[in-house]
């Protein structure tokens, strides 16, 4: 969830050089930037720099650490969710009822 919030920190709302200097050297500095100036200098045709280089490289780089990092989360918790639905499900097939059960009921 926080990481929904980092590219307002980062030049998508306003130029860093406008920005205080703890804020502007964090936004100078993360990985949003070179994303944000990159789609913004293709969508507005101004000169991109090497910061489609560096956005590319950055996606990718995003790519290759959290696919197997979300990968073993899944796993681990489908694991778990399909041992906890079996020990229920055999819990309520070895179970008696405690009260009789006739035809009808009653």
């Amino acid at each position: 969830m926080s990481l929904t919030f980092l590219p307002f920190l980062g030049s998508a709302i306003a130029p860093p050089e406008s920005m205080p200097t703890g804020l502007r050297r964090f936004a100078e500095y993360q990985s949003f930037t070179p994303i944000i100036e990159t789609l913004c200098g293709l969508l507005l045709g101004t000169e991109i720099g090497n910061s489609g280089i560096i956005a590319l490289a950055r996606c990718v780089g995003m790519s290759l650490v959290g696919c197997p990092w979300a990968r073993s989360f899944f796993n681990r918790d489908a694991t778990r969710w399909v041992t906890l639905l079996r020990r229920r499900t055999d819990d309520r097939h070895s179970r008696q009822p405690s009260y009789p059960i006739t035809r009808y009921g009653g």
